[in-house]
């Protein structure tokens, strides 16, 4: 397991227990629209980068 930057173990629910069940669960499952707008910077070599931000909602924050 990759260690975290937080000192926190990732323990993985029982009935996901690893890695590719975990991305075929969340291609598969609906998901909820997150609300973005997205920023792209052109860079001198006539690439991009695209950035997109997002807001928390306060109401779905772990700290209230």
């Amino acid at each position: 397991m990759a260690a975290s930057t937080l000192g926190n173990e990732f323990i993985p629910t029982w009935w996901l227990p690893e890695g590719h069940s975990q991305t075929l669960w969340r291609k598969l499952s609906p998901a909820k629209k997150v609300a973005h707008r997205r920023q792209r910077i052109e860079l001198d070599d006539s690439d991009y980068i695209d950035l997109d931000w997002t807001t928390l909602d306060p109401k779905q924050s772990k700290d209230n």
